[in-house]
């Protein structure tokens, strides 16, 4: 994380339609993927995750109720997601049982 920050890197937040933000890092990153944040009565939901958490990030989604839980579609995507669960209370990450072997930091916050 911090070699992104070093090189530039950032992420920001947009709102894509009502109820729906995406984040991304820019300049773009690896394959230059997004999440979406879907906001509901019960809790945000995180669909998919990015490599770059930080500080600032984080309290970007926390100013927008924080995150229930996070679905991961990719592998890709399965050593960040520690860490974003991490920085909301070890939110819960559903990963399809398919995937298993894939998940390199496996632990109570990760459902399959």
């Amino acid at each position: 994380m911090d070699q992104l920050v070093e090189a530039g890197h950032r992420n920001t937040l947009r709102e894509e339609e009502p109820g729906l933000v995406s984040i991304g890092t820019e300049p773009q990153f690896a394959i230059g993927q997004r999440a979406l944040i879907v906001q509901t009565a019960q809790g945000n939901v995180m669909w998919d995750c990015i490599s770059l958490v930080d500080d600032a990030s984080v309290a970007a989604v926390k100013e927008l109720g924080g995150l229930q839980a996070i679905a991961i579609s990719h592998p890709h995507f399965y050593a960040s997601m520690s860490a974003w669960s991490a920085a909301f209370d070890s939110c819960p990450v559903y990963v399809h049982a398919a995937d298993r072997e894939w998940v390199q930091y496996p632990g109570p916050h990760v459902r399959l």
